[in-house]
């Protein structure tokens, strides 16, 4: 006898098979019609039943064919919204590359404009004067201006200025500073005082009337024949003096900020000055570099980084690049504020 629990399933297969094959011929050859027409009627019935759910299987079908038709239909047209909004999107993208593009080209003529006011380096003139600065524009267009110029044939006039903020705005306001300063145009003032050029500015540059826009500045005015010079700071970092002879200072000739208080008394200092002495003039861009999360290079390692370098001729280019290489921010990006420096050597 078969053992059906040992069998495979095609082995059982194969049995159900063979054993329905031998009941239908038994009943095929059956001499009894009743249970021929029983079979039969249990055939028909079976077979009704298989038909029922073939029909059933069919609208099943063809209603999960419909709905999927209906998807694909709605992805379609989804997928086609999306393909429209992505090529508005790149439109988009490319023109504001463009206009930023524009922009970046106008801060550029803008920062080559302010440079081209600038004073060339003055260099074993018959003065005596040697001159030079580096000027390195933040990416964001400050408003740093300087120069120099002979105010007739014994005065010699130095001035740097920071203007508050960035952009062009700041950058347009420092322009107007600078050309008020050169051509002398402001009246009632004696642009060989530091104290009344300040209550000229003052008075011309009211932050009131300028947007809320002021400025620091350091002025001086020096003397070829008595070698006395007189200057003033109006919120502006101190200038460092280097002397060879007696390691003699500038004492502080403060005074507020230009532009904020309209009838200020400002105060101006003096100091003669030796052959071989040395002036630096710089902004609050040449040290107030961030070095990591919390700190920031001060103004005595500044001065510092001056008495170690000075008297090389390329001192300028050392300076500026150490406080790139200490600063916080990417390497090869410019420094946050304008960097402007002048060396004058008397």
């Amino acid at each position: 006898m078969v053992d059906v629990n040992n069998l495979n399933n095609n082995e059982r297969i194969f049995l159900r098979e063979f054993i329905a094959y031998n009941k239908s011929r038994e009943i095929m050859n059956s001499d009894e019609p009743d249970k021929l027409k029983s079979a039969l009627s249990d055939l028909s019935d079976e077979y009704l039943h298989l038909l029922k759910q073939a029909v059933k299987l069919v609208k099943v079908s063809d209603s999960n064919q419909l709905k999927l038709r209906n998807a694909q239909s709605v992805l379609k047209e989804q997928s086609e919204k999306i393909e429209a909004q992505n090529s508005e999107l790149l439109k988009s993208n490319q023109e504001k590359e463009e206009t930023l593009k524009k922009l970046n080209n106008e801060l550029s003529k803008a920062a080559s404009y302010v440079k081209s006011l600038l004073p060339k380096p003055l260099k074993n003139h018959k003065s005596g004067l040697n001159i030079c600065w580096k000027f390195e524009p933040s990416s964001k267009l400050g408003g740093d201006l300087f120069g120099y110029k002979f105010f007739d044939e014994k005065h010699v006039i130095f001035y740097l200025f920071d203007v508050s903020g960035h952009g062009i705005g700041p950058a347009l306001y420092s322009v107007s500073v600078c050309n008020a300063i050169n051509d002398g145009n402001i009246l009632q003032v004696d642009f060989l005082s530091p104290a009344s050029v300040f209550r000229g500015l003052n008075k011309v540059f009211d932050m009131r009337k300028h947007n809320d826009l002021y400025f620091t500045i350091w002025y001086g005015v020096y003397n070829l024949e008595s070698k006395k010079l007189r200057y003033a700071s109006a919120g502006h970092p101190p200038a460092i003096l280097l002397s060879k002879h007696n390691n003699k200072k500038l004492p502080p000739a403060d005074n507020f900020f230009i532009g904020g208080l309209p009838n200020y008394n400002f105060e101006e200092m003096s100091i003669k000055l030796d052959k071989g002495d040395v002036i630096y003039l710089f902004s609050d861009g040449a040290y107030e570099i961030r070095t990591n999360d919390t700190e920031y290079f001060t103004l005595q390692e500044l001065e510092t980084l001056i008495n170690t370098y000075d008297g090389n001729d390329n001192i300028l280019d050392i300076i500026y690049n150490h406080l790139k290489l200490i600063s916080y921010e990417l390497p090869d990006s410019s420094l946050e504020d304008d960097f402007s420096m002048m060396r004058i050597q008397f």
